[in-house]
């Protein structure tokens, strides 16, 4: 019985080292593959800091967040910051996510979730400004008081086909809070 099982694990090990050497050889063929088509990618914007989230303007500009507390505008690689007022960039923390109205083309609405302190405590907020001529106007506090800690913050927000705006939270250091 031993030799039987210890045959069958040789001859089994056999087609898996195959199949290894043809995984290799896949991802040698792949890795060389992207080499080639480096030329095909273009870089758009060089030493953003901490950057997290990204939106497309109708108008082609690109927008991303920047942990530590900027909204980034990209511009033929050119790029502008503007300093969110209250970020507060410890741990995990800080400017993350970001998100477009659905009409934005029509009310210019963008949304930013961020991590502050309210005293000693780390909490996270969205808040809505309209953004015209690259500056943001018109702040307005979507949700406060979101827990927050050094880390697991979340941070990520959308609008889903309802055109509601989704938000997600981390557990905040609380492993009781997580789903």
């Amino acid at each position: 019985f031993i030799f039987v099982v210890l045959a069958y694990a040789i001859f089994n090990s056999t087609f898996l080292l195959q199949d290894f050497a043809k995984d290799v050889g896949t991802v040698l063929e792949e890795s060389q593959k992207q080499v080639q088509d480096q030329d095909k990618f273009k870089v758009i914007a060089q030493n953003l800091q901490i950057p997290w989230e990204i939106a497309f303007l109708p108008d082609g500009r690109i927008l991303t967040t920047e942990r530590p507390g900027n909204l980034v505008i990209i511009v033929n690689e050119n790029i502008k910051r503007i300093a969110i007022e209250g970020v507060n960039n410890e741990g995990e923390g800080g400017l993350m996510g970001m998100a477009l109205h659905p009409d934005f083309s029509k009310n210019n609405f963008l949304y930013l979730y961020f991590t502050y302190k309210d005293g000693d405590v780390i909490k996270n907020k969205v808040e809505r400004y309209v953004f015209l001529n690259d500056s943001l106007q018109g702040k307005k506090i979507i949700i406060d008081g979101i827990p927050g800690a050094q880390n697991h913050n979340g941070g990520r927000i959308a609008f889903g086909p309802d055109g509601y705006l989704y938000i997600t939270t981390g557990d905040a250091q609380i492993s009781d809070l997580a789903q």
